[in-house]
């Protein structure tokens, strides 16, 4: 099947690995596989034998719209595309436009709610023949609330590479944490994502805060993510202010067996989600999980820990949990395991969407 998939940017997040390791497994499904995006960060085409190509799609400009409707026509006709998978709403946009004037089959995954659904945003809202929820919630959004037909609608719970997510042992660990330069004694709790108000670090921060002096000096909390940008300032601000500097220790972009092989839980305190991409991996390497209930939670109930709400109260009660050992449960994690390694590989992801494909291609015969 040749296959174009298609986002609006290509950005060191979920959604960008997503798409990275989705167009990879395709092509070593035997698929021929081509992405295009208004940015590539996460060096889509280097390997994998994907083919990239930066197109923009961000403009509001009719003169550029027009441009990227036409260079997109020519990359479906020159590689004979036969559907195109959309990865954010722009995408989705682009697709319906672009069959106003031709028409190729193309469908749209969500991956993040809620996002804007007012009467405007749901009309430029089109998923083509087939919206893909990545969780159970982001199902009940794309249904209750972008009103799109249960019939449209299928699930596929997102997956990762799993090949270099082992777990570590304590002296391979210690190694880890060596390298990134931090104590080997301590507790080593992760918030592995991008640093954005909606992934509330904050929480964390006035969490950390309220500890008591002796359980500040056993923790670290080790974070992920670019060190930009006016969210990272105001953090670093509030952690001085706080005087818990030596709590904290901020890595950069690191891959995700790395910081969660150095670390004895993560954490995922965000005020919302569409999965939680970083608990399975953290599954995967046999590391207890604590995040809040949003899109995702349903689907891994049974093996994270969920935490009630985003106050950063309630941060500070699975800080102590997690200190006291109290909230660390072998069993849950010996059944996360499981369960990722039958329902979240990248292979298993793959294959049921390339079903969805199929299902399409199936009914325009």
């Amino acid at each position: 099947m040749n296959i174009l998939l298609m986002a609006r940017i290509i950005a060191k997040t979920g959604v960008g690995n997503h798409v990275k390791q989705l167009s990879e497994e395709l092509v070593n499904q035997g698929h021929k596989v081509w992405v295009i995006a208004s940015t590539n960060e996460m060096a889509i085409g280097q390997t994998g034998g994907v083919l990239f190509e930066q197109v923009e799609l961000r403009s509001k400009k009719p003169i550029t719209i027009i441009k990227t409707l036409k260079r997109i026509h020519q990359i479906i006709v020159d590689n004979q595309i036969e559907i195109v998978h959309c990865h954010h709403r722009m995408a989705g946009l682009y697709m319906k436009w672009y069959n106003l004037h031709w028409s190729i089959p193309y469908i749209w995954t969500l991956h993040l709610a809620p996002i804007p659904c007012d009467p405007i945003h749901r009309m430029m809202t089109s998923y083509g023949k087939r919206a893909i929820a990545i969780s159970y919630e982001v199902g009940e959004f794309l249904k209750d609330d972008l009103k799109i037909p249960q019939k449209d609608i299928r699930y596929v719970l997102n997956g990762v590479d799993e090949k270099t997510l082992l777990p570590v042992t304590k002296e391979e660990k210690k190694q880890l944490r060596k390298q990134m330069g931090i104590p080997v004694d301590k507790t080593v709790v992760a918030l592995h994502s991008r640093i954005d108000p909606v992934k509330n670090h904050e929480a964390v921060v006035e969490a950390v805060g309220m500890l008591t002096p002796d359980d500040r000096e056993k923790l670290i909390v080790l974070c992920s993510g670019e060190k930009s940008g006016a969210y990272y300032e105001m953090l670093q601000k509030r952690i001085c202010e706080l005087s818990i500097s030596d709590c904290f220790h901020f890595c950069g972009w690191v891959k995700a067996e790395t910081i969660i092989g150095a670390s004895d839980a993560l954490m995922l305190p965000s005020l919302k989600e569409g999965f939680g991409l970083n608990c399975i991996e953290a599954m995967f390497m046999r590391v207890p999980v604590f995040r809040t209930k949003t899109c995702g939670y349903r689907d891994m109930q049974d093996y994270c820990v969920g935490m009630e709400d985003v106050a950063a109260q309630t941060v500070l009660k699975h800080l102590r949990g997690i200190l006291s050992g109290e909230f660390l449960d072998e069993d849950r994690i010996n059944f996360a395991e499981a369960f990722v390694r039958k329902k979240c590989t990248v292979k298993a992801m793959t294959e049921h969407t390339v079903a969805v494909y199929e299902d399409v291609l199936r009914e325009i015969v």
